[in-house]
């Protein structure tokens, strides 16, 4: 497994389609969370996940506001499988 950072325009189709796929299952599905899940803030982040060949397993995004440009957020964190310390990797 290796962990990536990217910026929305360096994702690849692929990446960005798994990751959308993987905070659909959770946050929509799993977790019944109805809401737009693509809120335009993607566009201005860092996205940091966990990943094999394969698949995707951990996933987060880091991003700022302009009203504090050094202090960065973060959101969207899901893990494909619970208690692994996926997420603690990232």
């Amino acid at each position: 497994m290796k962990t990536y950072i990217k910026k929305f325009n360096e994702l690849t189709n692929n990446e960005l389609y798994d990751i959308l796929k993987l905070r659909s299952e959770i946050f929509v599905v799993k977790q019944n969370c109805i809401y737009l899940d693509m809120d335009d803030i993607d566009k201005h982040s860092y996205h940091v996940y966990l990943r094999d060949d394969f698949n995707l397993y951990s996933y987060l995004r880091l991003f700022n506001d302009s009203s504090e440009p050094d202090v960065f957020k973060i959101g969207r964190v899901v893990s494909k499988i619970e208690n692994k310390g996926f997420v603690k990797k990232l």
